[in-house]
């Protein structure tokens, strides 16, 4: 009869703390999806089982804390000196959470901690320190398995919510660069709601991005370099360098990606917008060549509009400026629009039939014997004339011996019966070359 009343008591005392455990679990979930935070769900740790608590993100930034020693997260964030170590718990319960439970020493005082995981992924901690003569009971542990799972499902509707927002910017601004569309005052609320300012006068920068090595690896910290390549952590690190030069230079900046490029929008003024976009950029890659292991970024610059709302014809000057660009120079030079009003001739003369004619007539032979032999006569006359036919700088630079450099060069008048002592021959075909090379990046 007394062991009969002993453990209906222990059944109906374990029953009640069954109870008061699915009301807190269901207070925490109706938390988050009541629109509340972190610092709430702390809360509601707090006052039903009285162990202090913190939560962070997965980079270790403290998201909510409620009575937990401030001086405990400073050594885990590296902030104090302190050592601390982690260490495996003795298990004190035989709750199912115990085994997912690590513990930290500092000095004679320890505090304990559980990952928060969703999708397999690591969205942060959950920090707790409880007495020195407390123990958890198998309440308390339930309570913390909840918070757990609360935590978590308040990180994925965060992601989701983020996710959500980069997508809509995303296709604003992608609709904005590539497409004539009315700025009408809808537009511009909508812009408003996404966080842009559509009435300040802009230039459009548009990049072509590349790495010179790819390396896999896992990604590091904000402060280390990030070994990896891959397009999402490419774009994250590419977007949040370029927040941060704007924020420096106190300019609104708008940014999107579309097919391994990258479009920024900066706030700049007419007579500065050059000297603003260099400082920018100069500003974006100092920082970028740390975080991503050997990326190469070639830049295209628009030229500064009187009135507002020229985002289409910007965005084409801008991708005008880095075709032009990436003809002429190496990867990661820059090109402005405003530099490129030569190549913009030629590409207009290119049009016309009777000049495609011409072009073709004098180059044909030349570009068919550098395919048939796998030479390279058109390079060897690009950098031929750029050294003002000097033969000896010629040779230098192509690192060929004289000799070579003069029977190439006999093979390029031979191949289109030019000489190149006469000087209108030697415009022809360096006319001739240009609009080839520009009908080449129109394609």
């Amino acid at each position: 009869d007394i062991l009969q009343d002993v453990l209906r008591l222990i059944s109906e005392e374990k029953q009640t703390g069954q109870q008061r455990a699915e009301t807190i679990r269901q207070e925490l979930i109706n938390c988050v999806l009541n629109g509340k935070g972190l610092q709430e769900i702390t809360t509601i740790l707090y006052d039903n089982t009285h162990i202090p608590a913190a939560i962070s993100d997965h980079n270790k930034q403290i998201r909510a804390n409620q009575q937990f020693d401030r001086y405990f997260l400073d050594v885990l964030n590296g902030k104090e000196n302190e050592a601390f170590q982690l260490v495996s718990p003795e298990p004190f319960s035989d709750h199912p959470l115990v085994h997912y439970i690590e513990k930290y020493e500092i000095g004679p005082h320890f505090c304990y901690q559980l990952t928060i995981l969703s999708n397999y992924k690591k969205q942060g901690y959950l920090l707790f320190k409880p007495e020195e003569d407390q123990e958890l009971s198998w309440v308390d542990l339930s309570i913390l398995e909840h918070t757990l799972t609360a935590c978590a499902l308040y990180f994925v509707k965060e992601n989701a919510i983020e996710m959500t927002e980069i997508r809509l910017k995303d296709n604003f601004l992608l609709e904005l660069a590539k497409t004539e569309v009315d700025i009408d005052k809808s537009l511009l609320a909508k812009a408003h709601l996404l966080g842009y300012d559509l009435e300040k006068p802009y230039v459009c920068l548009v990049g072509d991005i590349r790495f010179k090595k790819q390396i896999d690896g896992p990604v590091g910290s904000e402060e280390h370099s990030v070994q990896s390549s891959s397009m999402h952590s490419r774009n994250y690190y590419i977007q949040k360098e370029v927040t941060h030069a704007g924020d420096v230079l106190k300019r609104q900046t708008m940014t999107t990606f579309d097919e391994g490029e990258v479009i920024v929008y900066i706030e700049a003024d007419a007579k500065t917008y050059p000297e603003t976009a260099n400082q920018f950029l100069d500003l974006v890659e100092r920082r970028l060549h740390e975080l991503l292991a050997g990326i190469t970024i070639s830049w295209g610059v628009s030229c500064h509009k009187d009135g507002l709302y020229n985002f289409h014809q910007s965005y084409e000057e801008a991708a005008t400026a880095l075709n032009i660009g990436r003809q002429k120079h190496e990867d990661g030079d820059r090109t402005f629009f405003s530099d490129t009003r030569m190549n913009r001739l030629l590409m207009a003369l290119s049009h016309e039939k009777e000049i495609e004619f011409i072009v073709q007539n004098t180059l044909e032979k030349l570009i068919e014997y550098d395919q048939r032999r796998q030479t390279d006569l058109i390079h060897t006359f690009i950098v031929y004339n750029k050294y003002n036919s000097n033969v000896s700088q010629t040779a230098r630079a192509l690192n060929l011996h004289r000799q070579s450099l003069l029977h190439r060069l006999r093979n390029i008048e031979q191949l289109t019966g030019l000489s190149l002592l006469d000087a209108d021959d030697l415009f022809l075909l360096e006319l001739s070359v240009r609009l080839w090379m520009l009908k080449k990046i129109e394609k």
